[in-house]
């Protein structure tokens, strides 16, 4: 199917809402697959209708996972992905190691380029 719900957290963090849900999408054009954290009772028809609705997402192809991105920070917490997306990367996990390879991932180091940019600035003023 193209909409798999994989789990329904139960209190999965104290930044979210009770009852929300992993699901992901069938194989995307790349033959990625994409993970999606939704509001409880919404699913994969409920996003293409209204984007909005995403909690967070992350993609998975073969054995790589990257791209964790939180859409909806309504508690404006720092560093917000650490917060919400361990069931998406549970979930994410578990699929790309399904055929007993290693697990790899990619991310985004944020704050570093802020930081490389500091110290550019510094230099200059130096």
């Amino acid at each position: 199917s193209d909409d798999a719900r994989i789990v329904e957290t139960k209190d999965a963090s104290d930044y979210l809402e009770a009852g929300v849900e992993v699901h992901r999408t069938g194989d995307l054009p790349n033959g990625a697959r994409q993970f999606l954290l939704l509001p409880p009772h919404a699913n994969l028809q409920h996003v293409r209708q209204d984007p909005s609705i995403r909690i967070a997402s992350i993609f998975v192809h073969k054995t790589m996972v990257f791209g964790a991105r939180v859409h909806s920070n309504p508690r404006d917490l720092e560093n917000p992905i650490s917060k919400i997306c361990p069931p998406l990367l549970e979930a994410a996990m578990r699929d790309a190691g399904s055929e007993g390879l290693q697990v790899q991932a990619l991310s985004t180091l944020h704050g570093l380029s802020r930081w490389v940019v500091e110290c550019l600035e510094e230099q200059k003023e130096s």
